[in-house]
């Protein structure tokens, strides 16, 4: 295949990495593997978020080493354990051992939940500072980190028990050296991460907040969950274990197929080029 038949399915994959992912869902995952292992690095990252977590794993076993190890570092630590999840326990094994030891620990911890517990599936990239920090400080920290304005910081005192949190845009407009425990927003209710997803999602907090602090069991901060995901994964989850389809044919092909009539005569020459 050609580098620019190659470049043509990138684009698409660079363009629309949730279509892409239902393509190469009904792929040989170890075709899937060496494909992606060639594309730009986030390129393949945005498509391996959008796949079903049962799929992407066997994607990330099968493909090359390094190519694991750089998908492994890049996925959120939350969504990687989702995907883990989905490996038997040898295969899973082999997977955290190319982590770095902090992140392998930390996604050791998350597995350690069943997938029907509310820790399975929190959110444990949520930034969060100590309450005599300013503005400032936490300002700092955050360039170093992708974050949406519309989201929260958190801020936690000495115990590392949740104060409550912060929206990032008023951050983003306070005064630099205000400290976060002036500006904290009272009154946050936290979830326990041992409760059940149904209770979670059925708990009475959620008539006053659209999220929550996930605590272990003593109160200590582990993390947060949005009440629109744990909507999403109650009505979701099922589907998310179901098989894949059967995997045939050329994953590079039917990228290209998706671009439309206008990529017709492209077609033809990757399928000539497969006889």
């Amino acid at each position: 295949m050609t580098d620019q038949t190659y470049q043509l399915a990138f684009s698409f994959l660079r363009q629309e990495p949730r279509a892409a992912a239902r393509l190469l869902e009904d792929r040989d995952p170890g075709e899937v593997a060496q494909f992606l292992a060639n594309a730009p690095l986030p390129v393949s990252i945005s498509v391996l978020k959008e796949m079903l977590p049962r799929f992407c794993a066997t994607v990330i076993h099968a493909a090359p080493e390094s190519s694991a190890t750089q998908w492994s570092a890049e996925i959120g630590a939350h969504q990687l354990c989702n995907i883990l999840r989905h490996l038997p326990p040898k295969h899973r094994e082999t997977v955290l051992n190319l982590l770095p030891l902090a992140r392998r620990t930390l996604c050791q911890q998350l597995l350690s939940y069943s997938n029907s517990m509310l820790g399975a599936w929190t959110e444990i990239d949520a930034p969060v500072f100590t309450r005599d920090m300013t503005v400032e400080d936490a300002m700092t920290r955050l360039k170093k980190r992708e974050y949406q304005e519309e989201r929260v910081i958190f801020v936690i005192d000495q115990q590392r028990s949740p104060l409550g949190a912060i929206p990032a845009v008023k951050l983003l407009r306070s005064s630099r050296q205000v400290i976060l425990g002036a500006l904290v927003k009272p009154s946050l209710a936290s979830l326990n991460s041992r409760l059940s997803l149904s209770n979670a999602a059925s708990h009475p907090l959620w008539a006053t907040q659209d999220f929550a602090p996930v605590v272990f069991h003593h109160n200590e901060f582990m993390g947060v969950i949005w009440h629109s995901r744990l909507r999403e994964l109650l009505s979701t989850h099922s589907d998310w274990l179901a098989a894949p389809q059967k995997p045939s044919g050329s994953a590079a092909l039917d990228l290209l197929r998706a671009h439309g009539e206008s990529m017709q005569a492209m077609v033809e020459v990757v399928r000539d080029s497969l006889v």
